[in-house]
């Protein structure tokens, strides 16, 4: 499963995004293969990812198009969150789910995306895709790990972001660490 780091600045001016690009495909024969994990949009100033199942990947596929026809302005977190939320609700027609799926408390294990808001001041999102779909802003060490939130690596995240100055060069420092 994907691993994303995402740790924003002290000033709350700058972020760092860390995933992995390459993918492992089949064992032994060495496969593997290069995925476009963040979709960036400059004209929108947002990037964006997802990760879990088939459901997140078609959200992230959709997303592009969903935002172009409801147009905002993505320095307004209200309505960030507002086309977010109606996003994946529109996403989860309750045919595409099993009756049994919930979604966790914590939510770090149902399917989601990531969604930043770049500009003066850019803002970290995270969306739970499940049932009760949910908008949370990130802005903290616990928020800042997705995907692959149990992996152990991610202490060092949890560790180390609020030590930090949280300066560009040490969030690099702590991300490309913990996804390696």
């Amino acid at each position: 499963m994907t691993l994303h780091i995402l740790l924003l600045t002290a000033d709350r001016k700058g972020l760092v995004w860390v995933t992995e690009r390459i993918g492992f495909l089949a064992k032994g024969y060495g496969n593997f293969a290069s995925v476009e994990k963040v979709k960036y949009l400059p004209d929108l100033g947002v990037a964006y990812s997802a990760w879990r199942d088939e459901t997140a990947v078609v959200a992230w596929g959709k997303f592009e198009e969903y935002a172009r026809n409801h147009p905002i302005d993505f320095s307004d977190s209200n309505a960030v969150g507002r086309l977010l939320n109606n996003f994946a609700n529109e996403m989860l027609r309750p045919a595409q789910l099993s009756p049994y799926e919930k979604t966790p408390a914590d939510g770090h294990k149902v399917r989601g995306m990531l969604f930043v808001t770049l500009g003066h001041s850019p803002r970290a999102y995270r969306v739970t895709v499940g049932l009760g779909p949910a908008v949370y802003t990130i802005y903290d060490e616990v928020m800042a790990v997705a995907g692959d939130a149990d992996n152990p690596a991610t202490l060092f995240v949890r560790y180390y972001y609020p030590r930090s100055n949280k300066t560009v060069k040490e969030l690099l420092s702590i991300g490309i660490h913990t996804v390696r």
